[in-house]
C-alpha cells in the first residue's frame, strides 16, 4: 500500500538523500525512499524540483543524474524563515514556543542543551553590541 505524503515532505525527503549522496538517478532516489513510493512518482518530483532550480542534472546514458544546487544551510535557514514569516508572523520566540510546547518526547538533558545554547547566544550578542559600540 502506497504511504500517502505531501508534495513538500516528498520534496525534503528527496533533498535530503541528494544532500547525503551527492548525485543519483530517479533509480537511486526511488530505492533510497522506499518501494511504497512510484518511480513516476519520483520522476515527477525530481522533475519539479529541476524546473524550480532546486535541482540540477546531467545526461547519462538514458538517464539523468541528478544533484542538488542549493546549500544545505542556507536552504534550511530559507525554509525556517518561510515558516516563522507564515505560520508565527515573523516572530521568533512564538516558533521557539511552538517547538519546545509541542516536543512531547523532549527529554531533560535536551531542555538543557537548548538552555545552554540561548545563554552562548546571549553572550554572542553581548560581544557583538559590545564591538559595534567602539
Amino acid at each position: 500500500m502506497e504511504q500517502k505524503r505531501r508534495f513538500g515532505e516528498l520534496e525534503l525527503q528527496i533533498m535530503n538523500i541528494l544532500w547525503e549522496k551527492k548525485e543519483a538517478t530517479v533509480l537511486d532516489v526511488q530505492k533510497s525512499i522506499g518501494d511504497d513510493i512510484a518511480y513516476t512518482t519520483v520522476l515527477t518530483v525530481l522533475t519539479r524540483m529541476y524546473a524550480k532550480g532546486i535541482l540540477e542534472r546531467k545526461k547519462s546514458g538514458k538517464n539523468y543524474i541528478y544533484f542538488i544546487k542549493v546549500n544545505k544551510e542556507e536552504e534550511l535557514n530559507n525554509m525556517l524563515d518561510k515558516i516563522k514569516n507564515s505560520i508565527f508572523g515573523g516572530k521568533a520566540i512564538q516558533l521557539v514556543n511552538y517547538l519546545i510546547d509541542n516536543a512531547r518526547d523532549i527529554s531533560h538533558e535536551e531542555l538543557e542543551l537548548i538552555s545552554s545554547l540561548i545563554e552562548k547566544r546571549k553572550k554572542e550578542i553581548a560581544e557583538e553590541s559590545k564591538e559595534y559600540e567602539k
